[in-house]
């Protein structure tokens, strides 16, 4: 059952369409992630699912109430919808029990207050005030002030974004754990496809303020609906799809199979094996793959993305074993199938380089 539903959503700054007939379900108990770009209408979406916005067109229901459509707009504070904002936004003169207590009435059941202390992992911190709590530990407080009366729809504006990266892996689990014990719907904003991919249900893929995709991690990741959404979520090999033989495509690598349907073949760096050879290319007379050179290697610590210049262009890599060195003569081959994606009307076909 649906715990929010847009249909048709339109917003715009004038002659600019930050919105542009957004149709989308949250299940109830669902985290969903709109990811997109910078400008991409993510903002705009969550203003007008919290009741700063007034929609231009379209409607808006949160747990089957209507609460935005022609004529009708619920004001914020109405709508049963939390939102927990990039800084935390705490209130410096309340201790952490008063900010979580604070949407539970002048007289906040303290019971409460505790078993979403508990929830959050911040039991026993409850007299502590603001500025003597760590970032995460003022995030997990905002997410608590949220949680406390229940509401119908939970709204995370880039909560991790301040944090750094250990910390933010860190609380992203912990924030995963404690909506999914309270059983909280939720939707989470973001920019960073790490952080959508490993903590939605769902995901959303928003540009220029068109829902391109909508799906589960592995679908949007696996099986992108077109070519730009396939660059956006994750490094990417596109190159045009042009036959080269039953089911076979051509390719830098030399022909190779794919399944789907498009006018791109997509290659992701986990299926292209690189082989380090010597000077001359040789590993024997029956070396496999394309000659290539190491251009450049960006080191992640767990993996390392390796960009390949070769005869008919650049490849992306990401090799199981230690990463070769740039200035290493490789040979390239493919692992297994591609995809084959639509080019999308303004998609740029282009192998997309990690950083």
């Amino acid at each position: 059952m649906s715990q929010v539903t847009l249909t048709a959503v339109t917003k715009a700054y004038g002659r600019v369409a930050a919105l542009a007939g957004v149709g989308l379900d949250v299940a109830r108990g669902e985290l969903l992630a709109v990811l997109g770009p910078s400008g991409c209408g993510k903002t705009t979406l969550l203003r007008s699912l919290a009741g700063l916005e007034r929609i231009d067109g379209g409607g808006i229901e949160i747990a089957g109430r209507a609460v935005a459509g022609p004529g009708l707009h619920v004001p914020a504070h109405r709508r049963g919808a939390a939102l927990v904002p990039q800084d935390g936004a705490l209130f410096p003169h309340l201790n952490v029990a008063g900010n979580v207590g604070f949407g539970l009435g002048r007289r906040p059941d303290a019971r409460r207050v505790a078993e979403v202390l508990e929830l959050v992992g911040l039991a026993g911190l409850g007299g502590r005030m603001p500025h003597e709590l760590s970032g995460g530990q003022q995030q997990r407080v905002a997410v608590g002030r949220a949680l406390a009366p229940r509401p119908d729809l939970i709204l995370l504006d880039e909560p991790f974004s301040a944090l750094d990266a250990a910390l933010r892996a860190e609380l992203r689990h912990e924030v995963r754990r404690a909506l999914r014990a309270a059983g909280a719907t939720a939707l989470l904003v973001t920019h960073d496809q790490g952080e959508a991919l490993s903590m939605a249900d769902r995901i959303a893929v928003l540009r220029g303020g068109v829902l391109r995709q909508v799906g589960t991690p592995a679908e949007v990741y696996a099986e992108p609906a077109d070519a730009w959404v396939a660059g956006f979520v994750g490094e990417a090999n596109l190159w045009p799809a042009e036959p080269a033989g039953p089911g076979l495509y051509r390719t830098p690598l030399g022909p190779v199979p794919a399944v789907g349907s498009g006018g791109v073949l997509l290659l992701r760096p986990e299926r292209v094996r690189l082989t380090v050879t010597d000077a001359a290319g040789r590993l024997g007379p029956d070396a496999p793959g394309t000659a290539g050179l190491v251009e450049h290697v960006a080191y992640h610590g767990h993996d390392a993305l390796v960009t390949v210049a070769v005869p008919g262009g650049r490849v992306l890599a990401r090799p199981a074993d230690a990463a070769p060195a740039p200035g290493a003569p490789v040979r390239v081959s493919a692992t297994g199938p591609g995809r084959l994606v639509p080019s999308g009307a303004d998609a740029s076909v282009a192998v997309r380089r990690g950083s």
